[in-house]
């Protein structure tokens, strides 16, 4: 982005990255809200971006990322153009069914119990060896670029999410669901998502692509999750 000219800024949200926890345990990925998510990239935008870089201003997201930035287009007018890469719009839990995986999450949380892992999920953060394990990439040198910070700076991992950030999950999803054809984001939106994605359901992609205006859809075939770091074969295909 840089050397195509662009000044660049860019957030970790809390409970991520080189943020802050919420919890003692670092390695836990936890929020209670998605709301504070949504002040982590308005406090970038009013105290960073809009005093120190020109406008007009372009934002890009992926998975968790990518939500924010569609919650943020429900009112905030900061941007001109968004690319959201992959976003959550709507969960897939593997072998749980949803109403299980409903019940497990209320009652875990009305026992005060939002700290805990998710079960069945990695508790430490992913590293070069665990190439092909998780569906996440296809490239295995852009794997082992990027699991290969977390060795020079371990601090910066996270592993599994727990049933606190479920919940708010669900919430903020259920949120954007009401999105319809008569909602107005406040910026033309395109979405990637990937064709072999199994993280998140581009499924909900497709149907929040369809019924809310200023919203377009390109689907990347055989990419998987992590677009930003898949085959360049895969990601010419943007440019045709």
């Amino acid at each position: 982005l840089i050397a195509r000219g662009y000044h660049v800024a860019s957030v970790d949200l809390r409970g991520q990255g080189g943020s802050e926890r919420l919890l003692d345990d670092p390695l836990r990925s936890h929020v209670t809200s998605f709301k504070g998510y949504d002040t982590d990239v308005r406090t970038l935008m009013r105290d960073l971006v809009m005093p120190h870089c020109p406008a007009p201003y372009f934002a890009l997201g992926h998975s968790t990322g990518g939500h924010v930035l569609l919650r943020l287009l429900r009112r905030d007018r900061f941007f001109a153009r968004v690319v959201v890469c992959s976003p959550l719009l709507g969960i897939l839990y593997g072998r749980w069914p949803r109403p299980v995986a409903a019940l497990l999450v209320f009652l875990a949380c009305s026992l005060g119990l939002g700290w805990l892992y998710l079960p069945g999920q990695r508790k430490r953060p992913l590293g070069r060896s665990d190439f092909g394990v998780y569906p996440l990439t296809s490239d295995r040198r852009r794997w082992q670029r990027d699991s290969g910070i977390l060795e020079v700076t371990p601090q910066l991992g996270v592993g599994a999410p727990t049933f606190g950030w479920l919940r708010a999950a669900r919430r903020s999803v259920a949120a954007l669901r009401w999105l319809g054809r008569h909602s107005r984001l406040t910026a033309p939106v395109l979405i990637l998502a990937a064709g072999a994605d199994r993280i998140v359901s581009n499924a909900a992609i497709k149907a929040f692509a369809a019924r809310v205006p200023g919203v377009a859809l390109c689907i990347i075939p055989g990419a998987q999750h992590e677009l930003l770091a898949e085959f360049d074969a895969q990601l010419r295909f943007l440019a045709r």
